[in-house]
């Protein structure tokens, strides 16, 4: 973790916007799939 920390320091700005852009998109897609999940539990139920 340590090396990927010094890659984020050395990083030039525009890396720093792409990467924390794909993080978003990651985390957004993680919580609409759970609350996909969610919706499909409660529907059967």
């Amino acid at each position: 973790m340590g090396r990927f920390m010094e890659r984020l320091l050395q990083a030039a700005p525009e890396e720093l916007v792409v990467l924390l852009a794909v993080l978003a998109a990651l985390t957004a897609a993680v919580i609409y799939v759970l609350g996909l999940i969610r919706a499909k539990a409660a529907q059967q139920e």
